[in-house]
C-alpha cells in the first residue's frame, strides 16, 4: 500500500506525550497514520512538503441538519419562529422527495469533509421510511464519519407540547437493518423532540426506546424562555 510522508509541518496531536509538534512528521500508508515524530526518514514513502501548514485531527460537530444543506442561507434574514414556520412546520419539510434527500446528505456531507469537518451528528427530519433509506445512503456514500440520529416528521402536529405521537417503531427497523454493529462509520442516534415539543410521556418513552437500541439520544431543552419556566432538565 502506498505511503506518504508529510513532512515540516505544525502537527496538533491531541497525544498527551506528544503534545503539539511545531515542526514535525507524519507518516501515513492508505487511510492509517503509522508515526508522528519530530523526524520521519522517508524511505519509499512519496514525500509531501507540509511547511507553513496545520495537520490535526477532524473537527467533530455535534448537530448538523445535513438535510437541509441544499438550503442553506435561504432564512438568513428570517426570524427563528419564521424559520420553523417555513422549514420545520411549513412547505419545504412535506416537498422533499427521498432523492432530494440523498442528494442533500451526500453533498453536505462532502461539503463537512472538505471543511475539515469528519464527523458529525446528522439531526434529521425524516418523512417516510424511504427518506429515512436515501439519508442514511447519502452519509455512506460521502464516506462520512457520523451518528445518524433518527428523527421525526415535520407535520407541526408532531411537535406540539402535549403530543403522544411517535415514530419509534420505524426506530426500531432503521436499527436492525443498518446499524446492528457499532464498527462501523455510521451508528445511530435519536433526535427526539424532548418534553418541550412533545408530552412527558412519549419523551420519556423515546428516552427508553434509545437505551433500548443502545443509541445516542440527542433533543433540544431548556428552550428559549421555557428554559427557566419548565426546568425541564431537572425533571429528567
Amino acid at each position: 500500500m502506498k505511503k506518504t510522508l508529510f513532512q515540516n509541518a505544525t502537527i496538533v496531536t491531541l497525544d498527551p506525550q506528544l503534545h503539539t509538534i511545531e515542526k514535525g512528521d507524519m507518516l501515513i500508508e492508505g487511510s492509517f497514520i503509522l508515526d508522528v515524530a519530530e523526524s520521519i526518514a522517508p524511505g519509499d514513502a512519496e514525500i509531501v512538503d507540509a511547511s507553513n501548514m496545520l495537520i490535526m485531527p477532524g473537527f467533530v460537530d455535534t448537530h448538523r441538519h445535513v438535510w437541509e444543506s441544499v438550503i442553506r442561507g435561504i432564512g438568513a434574514d428570517w426570524s427563528l419562529q419564521t424559520y420553523l414556520n417555513r422549514i420545520y412546520y411549513g412547505n419545504y419539510g412535506s416537498m422533499r422527495r427521498p432523492e432530494d434527500d440523498w442528494v442533500a446528505n451526500y453533498l453536505g456531507a462532502l461539503e463537512a469533509l472538505e471543511a475539515g469537518v469528519t464527523t458529525l451528528l446528522d439531526w434529521t427530519m425524516i418523512e417516510s421510511p424511504d427518506h429515512t433509506d436515501q439519508l442514511i445512503a447519502g452519509l455512506k456514500d460521502a464516506g462520512i464519519r457520523a451518528v445518524f440520529a433518527f428523527g421525526t416528521s415535520g407535520d407541526a402536529e408532531y411537535w406540539d407540547r402535549d403530543s403522544d405521537l411517535s415514530n419509534m417503531d420505524e426506530a426500531k427497523r432503521v436499527k436492525k437493518a443498518y446499524f446492528q454493529s457499532k464498527d462501523q462509520l455510521l451508528t445511530m442516534g435519536l433526535a427526539i423532540r424532548g418534553p418541550e415539543f412533545s408530552s412527558w410521556k412519549t419523551s420519556v418513552f423515546e428516552i427508553e426506546t434509545a437505551r433500548e437500541l443502545d443509541a445516542l439520544c440527542s433533543m433540544h431543552i431548556a428552550f428559549g424562555n421555557w428554559g427557566a419556566k419548565d426546568r425541564s432538565i431537572e425533571k429528567l
